[in-house]
């Protein structure tokens, strides 16, 4: 539990965030040695946020499908990703779109 002022100069509310809990599993299959193409679901469950001794009323939830593209070309290696919720309560629908690149020592 801590405290914050959410306005200048206003009181001070104790707050206290709700937990996180997050599971997934994964599916990758190489298709030669440059090309992987993997699939991951993610479960995030959220707790009930309070502020002032009142709990929020939300107790959102996420089931996201992320398929990833992975190439890799000697030590870098670029990975494009999509992350899609496919059903979920007081989170967002958006698709998220992710672009990495890395370098492998």
């Amino acid at each position: 539990e801590s405290e914050k002022v959410f306005e200048p100069n206003g009181p001070e509310l104790k707050f206290k965030f709700a937990n996180l809990f997050d599971v997934g599993g994964s599916f990758n299959f190489h298709l030669n040695e440059w090309l992987a193409i993997e699939n991951e679901v993610f479960l995030f469950l959220f707790g009930e946020s309070e502020v002032d001794g009142v709990k929020s009323g939300l107790n959102p939830w996420s089931l996201q499908y992320i398929p990833r593209v992975n190439f890799q070309i000697k030590r870098f290696r670029l990975i494009e990703a999509l992350s899609v919720p496919v059903a979920g309560k007081s989170t967002p629908a958006d698709i998220g779109y992710f672009l990495i690149l890395q370098y492998v020592i």
